[in-house]
């Protein structure tokens, strides 16, 4: 007699009658995933805390539990990413024009200015194009390529614009970077025997994580925002840049780790698999920024 993968407990039926969990595995079946989202939508209850404390300090761990078909516990992960990047998109929309991009130093604004002529003379001599002299061949007209590089340089000049349509843009971006980076992981461990859903069920945790990360950097520039208003500049405002920083320096660790936890390859190997799968990474999000970009300047 098989026993329930979840919890061991002897099965008599399609259902395990300990922990309900369904007795036919997912991972075989893409569209067992989105189905896997519409059922019982919204119905966190306490498996939402025991998803999203692990989710945050336990990298790979949940993946794992899954595809183990260890999942009655959890949130389901395309449920899980969906709520996250819907989260994260209101934060957005409302939050983002109030995000602090001033340093203060002894109470004054900080501006910094450069000379864009001197700034466009060192590149040209570094044979580096500038931000507004990017050459898209025969992918644009000259109107269109001229409209883009006029955006380009609103960003390079208004970082606030910049910023505001990177947070904008990142939940979609995301979401189309998961079935890129899931193949991108099923090629780097082609020989691990795994199905694309596996390296999928990897890439919606992650990219969950990546937007619940983003989400609050987002909350702690407000608090610094805020705090700044009531304590003035001291100790206390500097705990949310600290907080901040912390974030930035645990996502790509929490990243590395995950990748090691969930195939379980040695350190040099994952080292050297991360490092092709962050840049690939990092060219696709590029493209799909420039893209998301263009797409918007010919629209408008």
């Amino acid at each position: 007699m098989s026993s329930c993968k979840n919890c061991g407990t002897a099965l008599q039926g399609h259902f395990c009658h300990e922990c309900g969990q369904d007795t036919q595995s997912p991972i075989r079946n893409v569209f067992s995933l989105v189905s896997d989202y519409f059922g019982e939508t919204g119905n966190f209850d306490g498996r939402f805390w025991r998803t999203m404390i692990p989710l945050v300090i336990r990298p790979g761990f949940i993946s794992s539990e899954y595809v183990q078909d260890k999942r009655a516990g959890y949130v389901p992960p395309l449920r899980l990413y969906l709520f996250i990047s819907i989260f994260a998109l209101l934060l957005v929309n409302i939050f983002v024009d109030q995000l602090n991009l001033t340093k203060q130093v002894n109470g004054g604004d900080v501006t910094v200015q450069s000379d864009s002529a001197a700034v466009r003379a060192e590149l040209e001599n570094a044979g580096v194009t500038a931000p507004g002299e990017i050459n898209f061949g025969d992918w644009l007209d000259a109107e269109e390529q001229e409209a883009v590089e006029k955006r380009l340089q609103l960003y390079t000049e208004e970082p606030r614009l910049a910023v505001k349509k990177f947070f904008s843009i990142a939940p979609q971006l995301m979401f189309i970077m998961l079935p890129l980076f899931a193949l991108t992981l099923k090629l780097l461990y082609v020989r691990s025997g795994r199905y694309f859903m596996e390296h999928l069920v990897l890439a919606l945790h992650t990219h969950a994580f990546l937007l619940l990360m983003i989400s609050l950097i987002l909350l702690l520039s407000l608090l610094e925002t805020w705090w700044l208003a009531i304590w003035g500049n001291g100790f206390w405002l500097l705990l949310p840049e600290y907080a901040t920083l912390v974030i930035w320096i645990w996502m790509p660790v929490y990243l590395f780790l995950a990748q090691r936890a969930f195939y379980q390859q040695s350190w040099v190997k994952t080292t050297i698999k991360y490092l092709i799968a962050g840049n690939i990474w990092m060219f696709l999000m590029m493209g799909l920024v420039l893209a998301a970009i263009i797409r918007s300047v010919l629209v408008d």
